[in-house]
């Protein structure tokens, strides 16, 4: 998962550490979310995203138009696509673990 919250902390003027208290975690869990060591919960997705003002799908990519911006939530994982093959090939591995 390539999160851009860095990115969006930036052009918010939100530091790491404020994020992080508003959300409920530690700032070393937060910044182990960004740097891609931790794979976040659904749930603390949503936390990000609602404390940030913006959509979930911002997270994962910058929208460009006609650019597809997919997140799945299955069985408590998380699944993200940004182009319709990448969807199609999600979709068929989750018909598989049915």
């Amino acid at each position: 998962m390539d999160l851009q919250i860095k990115k969006i902390l930036k052009n918010k003027g939100v530091s790491v550490t404020s994020l992080a208290k508003a959300i409920g975690i530690t700032q070393p869990s937060l910044s182990s979310i960004i740097h891609g060591n931790v794979k976040p919960s659904m749930d603390t997705l949503k936390k990000i995203a609602g404390t940030l003002d913006i959509e979930m799908w911002e997270l994962f990519a910058e929208r460009k138009v006609g650019d597809l911006n997919a997140v799945i939530d299955y069985r408590g994982r998380s699944y993200v696509a940004s182009s319709i093959d990448e969807l199609e090939k999600i979709v068929f591995q989750l018909k598989e673990l049915v």
